[in-house]
């Protein structure tokens, strides 16, 4: 397993599992709402990792940097 920054290719795979974290799912997380929300994420430089084996998305860790 490896953890690297996420690319443009993983965004399908990482909104897949956030719409299917119980978590998230909760706060009416959807595939096409998370991936709404990573291309926002991405345009304003946020860190996003992932944890990925062998190609496959496994996990994500998504922060947001500020100065506060």
């Amino acid at each position: 397993m490896r953890i690297a920054s996420a690319r443009a290719a993983d965004l399908r795979a990482i909104a897949t599992l956030m719409a299917a974290s119980p978590l998230l799912r909760r706060y009416g997380a959807t595939a096409r709402g998370a991936r709404a929300a990573l291309n926002d994420g991405f345009r304003e430089r946020d860190l996003i990792l992932v944890a990925e084996d062998r190609g496959e998305v496994l996990g994500v860790a998504w922060l947001v940097l500020s100065r506060a």
